[in-house]
């Protein structure tokens, strides 16, 4: 924590494995894998890493080292990634919640930041000068008046009517002359006090390049003119006088020039901010300049948001002056560089590596892995590894003074009593220190919102889902990821509120720690399932949960802390490819396939064998239904239509099983985009239908309206099963299986059941049951099992694939009756993973053992290879 695309940390964190009950989904990936005449490297995948587009990313998000995604940056959240937390206000019967606004990535299209509602909205500040700048003096002030090439430079600059190439050589002189004078001006005092380098800023012609060195991805910025100091080895000049490949972490501010009847240059300066923002962690804020033979204007970028100017004249150059001056001086609560974070000086405009200090020590050759929002949260994560190979994250974000919960409090929280193994942990966190003392702190104009700069370093790494080697790999890393997430909720009362592609993490790398111990009820694992036997050992986790940015208490005790805790979860937060519906809409979900309950799915075979094996006949029957009853609970007597209106009546408060559903949403997202290898189906044939389930889910976005009840991704759940299967080629028919079965138990609106499914947690007030987590394990295990006996059928492929390279939130639990402040509890988190994990168990083994995938294309977007 909307986000036209964060890029992930690929390298960071590993996902969280849920304690209590395991899902014989999860059971039956984990007897797959046993299969001895299954070879690992037969299960080889290649997931295409895709550009979701859309909202942030936050956000600011995952600890990966990663390549951005596209459509998953949208993210509607309390975080940066996501943006401002908004108040709550008062919430009635089926009225969507106030939102964090949603956010847009730099590597997503031009128009996506450009038409984005901070530059579309922006009213022009008619007190600019006073509210965002620092005035220039008044003797340099008549200096650069009375100057006769100031004069020449601005009637050739008005001269100019179609032709907008001949306003580059003026600007930049007339800028260049302006700066030198104001540099000269500075006292050694001054410039040792503010940090100013011993020669004066330039500006430089750089139309026909883009700049170089986006962290993340390759963007074509091409803006007109460049501010920049001297380098000591010189920039790259072009024959027509021109500059090119200036890298952005040594541009100080942006000019874009139009032509008198060219378009207006403030959305596309606005970009070139936005950008400049995410490829300089040391520049939490930026001055942007457009200009047009009549006017100018100027822009400040901040994470308090995007301000401009009024349309000003050349007939009064004090507000230019003002411009280059505070790119120098700047005015109180206008930080325009963190001095605790530089890049590394070396002798060529090479891509930058950062160095950062902390009151811990000094990082060193630190580089970008993902960037987020820049006018919110801000968030940037870096990645460095020491010389003995160790590997942290560093994460640098602006944190609202009116948040609830820090990322950092809640780790502390969450491992307080133990490492809980899946759950990413961090070594330090700092609010950072301005470089004239005091907290780095950015204010809104009216005081009311405060924005601190805050750093947290990571220490325990892993790799984006889409860098799996196979189909087994990414069920048992899903499994884990149910298992921690429950016992993250059921055990350290804490809700994750943002699963998704982006924050759970394969193939953890776990750090040192001196503090070994594990939390006692940490939950047997799917190498635990396969063993029959809990081993305890941390390094067991497949998966790493990360960025707890928009993670939430559920606090037990005192009746005002409930009412804290339940007011949190009033805001609806996620990454809109992947958020459940209900969050989607603020307000709990019911339309037509809303009332088809199923019952908990039942283990078999070896599957079964091994759950019971590790936990027991009793804690296996626990969660076997009744006659009458669908994951415990019963569905409302009436109609259909009673139904409904008893849901639509209902308050809306993110559920535990809102994460399991962003689970699903994930799974879907990536076994999507897979091809076996040597695949003999015609995938032309299923072109059309990969197409149009793909942007389905990357065209969600997460709405305000108040009359909002509908979600496209609900169509993609209700289908027939020969219908759900089509965009999957043939080889991949048994993960089509596994997934139908799962939107099966996603799909009912269990909130609405009377009585609701029963919690197994007494304690916890604020939520409610963890079915759908059980369900979903349960599925995995059996499915892991039966495709295992599908392998030694003999209809396994054996061809080998090569490893695959990418880029770079699940249910709950609850009681039958109201919770103490009015969240209705009931065990669909519990039910819901439950019956995922059985599912999910039955139908992996065999998955990953008899399919290798390859690269298969959609549209422009290349499928991930398993």
């Amino acid at each position: 924590m909307a986000r036209p695309r964060l890029a992930s940390y690929r390298h960071s964190l590993a996902l969280p494995s849920r304690t209590g009950l395991i899902c014989r989904t999860d059971l039956h990936i984990a007897i797959h894998i046993r299969e001895k005449h299954i070879r690992p490297e037969d299960m080889a995948v290649v997931i295409a890493s895709s550009h979701c587009s859309s909202t942030m990313p936050p956000s600011d998000k995952p600890l990966r080292a990663s390549r951005p995604a596209a459509q998953d940056a949208p993210v509607v959240s309390a975080d940066g990634a996501s943006a401002t937390q908004l108040s709550p206000g008062t919430l009635l019967p089926n009225t969507p919640t106030p939102i964090k606004p949603t956010s847009v990535y730099a590597h997503s299209m031009r128009k996506a930041i450009e038409e984005a509602d901070e530059v579309q909205q922006i009213i022009p500040d008619t007190s600019f000068l006073s509210n965002h700048l620092t005035e220039c003096p008044q003797l340099l002030l008549d200096e650069v008046n009375a100057s006769v090439k100031v004069k020449g430079w601005i009637d050739e600059i008005k001269e100019v009517t179609t032709e907008e190439q001949k306003l580059y050589k003026p600007v930049a002189d007339l800028f260049t002359l302006i700066s030198g004078t104001i540099h000269s001006s500075f006292t050694e005092a001054q410039r040792t006090a503010h940090h100013i380098p011993d020669k004066a800023m330039m500006f430089l012609d750089h139309h026909r390049c883009s700049l170089a060195h986006f962290p993340i991805s390759n963007i074509d910025d091409k803006p007109d003119i460049v501010g920049v100091y001297p380098f000591k080895n010189g920039y790259t000049l072009h024959h027509d006088g021109s500059y090119r490949e200036v890298p952005y972490h040594r541009v100080e501010t942006i000019v874009e020039a139009k032509a008198i009847y060219g378009s207006d240059a403030t959305p596309q300066v606005a970009r070139y901010c936005y950008n400049a923002l995410q490829a300089r962690p040391d520049r939490p804020s930026f001055y942007g300049f457009s200009v047009k033979p009549q006017c100018f204007q100027i822009v400040f970028a901040s994470p308090m948001g995007l301000f401009e100017s009024e349309d000003l004249t050349w007939d009064n150059l004090s507000l230019l002056c003002a411009y280059i001056y505070s790119l120098y001086i700047p005015p109180d609560g206008h930080i325009l560089h963190d001095t605790t974070i530089r890049f590394e000086e070396r002798t060529d405009l090479g891509p930058p590596t950062w160095m950062i200090s902390t009151p811990q020590g000094t990082y060193r050759r630190a580089e970008i892995v993902f960037v987020g929002h820049p006018w919110g949260r801000g968030t940037i994560v870096l990645r460095v590894v020491s010389p003995d190979g160790v590997v942290v994250m560093i994460k640098e974000y602006f944190s609202d003074s009116d948040r609830r919960y820090e990322e950092g409090e809640l780790l502390d929280y969450i491992h307080e009593n133990g490492f809980v193994p899946g759950t990413v942990r961090r070594r330090s966190v700092e609010t950072v220190q301005s470089p004239n003392g005091g907290d780095l702190v950015f204010r809104s104009e009216d005081g009311m919102k405060v924005r601190r700069k805050r750093r947290l370093v990571l220490i325990d790494v892993g790799e984006d889902l889409r860098d799996a080697k196979s189909v087994n790999d990414l069920l048992m890393t899903m499994y884990d990821a149910l298992e921690v997430h429950r016992t993250l909720a059921q055990e350290c009362h804490v809700l994750h509120r943002d699963m998704s592609l982006y924050n759970i993490l394969m193939y953890p790398q776990w750090g040192k720690t001196q503090n070994s111990k594990i939390l006692k009820n940490a939950p047997p694992l799917i190498e635990d399932i396969l063993a029959g036997e809990k081993k305890g050992d941390s390094s067991q986790a497949r998966c790493l949960l990360i960025d707890f940015d928009n993670g939430a208490k559920l606090v037990l005790s005192k009746a005002k802390h409930a009412k804290e805790a339940l007011r949190e979860l009033q805001y609806r937060t996620g990454t809109p490819m992947y958020i459940a519906r209900a969050v989607a809409i603020g307000a709990v979900f019911c339309t037509i396939g809303s009332f088809d309950f199923l019952p908990m799915p039942l283990l078999s075979g070896e599957a079964k064998s091994l759950y019971i094996k590790l936990h027991g006949s009793d804690r296996y029957n626990r969660y076997n239904d009744e006659t009458r009853t669908f994951h415990g609970g019963v569905p409302p007597p009436g109609t259909s239509l009673s139904f409904s209106r008893k849901a639509k009546a209902m308050r809306f408060h993110h559920r535990w099983e809102y994460d399991a559903e962003s689970v699903f949403w994930t799974m879907y997202s990536i076994l999507l985009r897979v091809t076996p290898k040597e695949c003999k189906t015609d995938l032309q044939t299923l072109a059309k239908d990969l197409t149009g389930d793909w942007d389905v889910l990357q065209a969600h976005t997460i709405t305000n309206k108040s009359k909002t009840s509908s979600d496209h991704r609900h169509n993609l759940l209700c289908r027939p099963p020969e219908e759900f299967a089509e965009p999957f080629p043939a080889e991949m028919q048994g993960v089509a299986t596994l997934l139908y079965e799962l939107a099966l138990q996603v799909c009912p609106c269990y909130a609405a059941m009377s009585p609701l499914p029963p919690t197994t947690i007494t304690s916890t007030k604020l939520c409610s049951g963890s079915s759908c987590n059980t369900s979903w394990r349960t599925a995995i295990i059996q499915s892991h099992s039966s495709l295992a006996r599908f392998a030694r059928a003999g209809r396994r492929r054996t061809t080998p694939t090569k490893p695959c390279s990418t880029v770079g939130p699940m249910a709950r639990r609850a009681s039958s009756r109201g919770s103490a402040v009015g969240i209705p509890m009931n065990r669909k988190f519990s039910v819901v993973h439950y019956a995922f994990s059985r599912r999910m168990n039955q139908t992996c083994s065999a998955v990953s053992g008899c399919i290798s995938f390859e690269k298969r294309r959609r549209g422009g977007e290349r499928r991930s290879e398993i």
